[in-house]
């Protein structure tokens, strides 16, 4: 009989996905979960990308310093694999879609937490492994506001009373995915839908998954809509009280908005984080200038603006873009 305390069954395992646009981002998200993480509990990070250059694979190999027990490994993907994967928004790399090969590459690894690179820990992550384990679900995930994708979940396929989640923060089954042929099942997925995927393999994730996702804290992926407040009454699942403590307590900050932390204009108040931890990488120092940010400020707002008259009120959205399209003169010939 196994030791129930043996290091195998103590050891954590975290995937990253990043390309060498995201390779600063990356280390400031590992070094956070490392930093805060407690000791005792052996930690495996494996980061998948496709190219990235000697120079970053050096400096994100050194994170690994910042904890005992850590091994930091990096396995490079062949981009031929998502040749035929859709790239619709221009907002998101291929690199996205590499976790859906996580069951196969791991053929070892029975559990993972993925983290998107845009993200700060500001918890002890032992505490979310241990405690909030996808049990029997293909994943565990943070549900999205329901007006972000209402209208679209028909369309890939999905019930439209669905909740859909957030693809930022994923804790992956990867045994039950190995057991259900789930990268085949995704493949064939994007075959059909690739015309209306949005979100990439988000989108796919939320198909497959539907039914079969455990919900975990809001606070677990507080990303920038909760805080805005935009969408403070609308998720399916959340409460008020969910909603607070993701706004004041925040276990995982994800910065999904733009502009980000590391670009001028960013409005997220919570930006600091990212300059605290980048501090203990390689990459220390950086800094961005924001004392000539309103335009961008402005920009992001006004965008801010037309997406919600999008999502919240579509009739008076587009009576005023039929008025923009008459003012200046579009659709004429």
């Amino acid at each position: 009989m196994k030791n129930l305390l043996s290091s195998d069954e103590r050891k954590m395992h975290f995937a990253f996905a990043s390309d060498n646009n995201y390779a600063q981002h990356m280390a400031v998200s590992i070094a956070s979960l490392l930093k805060n993480a407690s000791e005792g509990f052996p930690i495996d990070i494996y980061i998948l990308h496709e190219n990235l250059s000697a120079q970053h694979r050096e400096k994100l190999s050194q994170l690994k310093d910042l904890r005992p027990q850590t091994h930091i490994q990096l396995i490079r993907i062949g981009i031929e694999d998502f040749n035929d994967f859709p790239l619709h928004t221009g907002l998101h790399s291929i690199a996205t879609y590499f976790r859906l090969k996580l069951p196969s590459l791991l053929p070892e690894v029975d559990r993972i937490l993925y983290l998107d690179s845009d993200i700060v820990v500001c918890g002890d992550i032992v505490d979310m492994w241990r405690n909030y384990p996808c049990e029997d679900k293909l994943l565990g995930a943070v549900e999205e506001p329901k007006s972000l994708n209402a209208k679209r979940l028909t369309v890939l396929g999905m019930k439209e009373d669905s909740p859909y989640f957030n693809g930022g923060i994923l804790d992956m089954n990867l045994k039950k995915m190995r057991d259900t042929q789930f990268e085949a099942k995704s493949i064939s997925y994007i075959s059909c839908y690739k015309d209306v995927i949005r979100y990439q393999d988000q989108d796919v994730l939320n198909a497959l998954a539907e039914g079969d996702w455990r919900v975990l804290p809001l606070r677990f992926n507080s990303f920038f809509f909760v805080l805005e407040g935009i969408y403070k009454n609308d998720f399916r699942i959340y409460t008020a009280a969910d909603i607070q403590q993701a706004r004041q307590n925040p276990f995982i900050i994800h910065y999904n908005q733009h502009p980000k932390p590391w670009c001028e204009g960013c409005i997220d108040p919570r930006r600091k984080d990212y300059f605290k931890y980048i501090d203990l990488t390689p990459y220390k120092g950086f800094r961005v200038d924001q004392s000539k940010s309103w335009r961008p400020i402005l920009k992001e707002k006004l965008r801010n603006s037309v997406f919600y008259l999008n999502t919240q009120a579509p009739f008076l959205y587009r009576v005023l873009r039929s008025i923009k399209r008459k003012v200046v003169g579009y659709g004429h010939s």
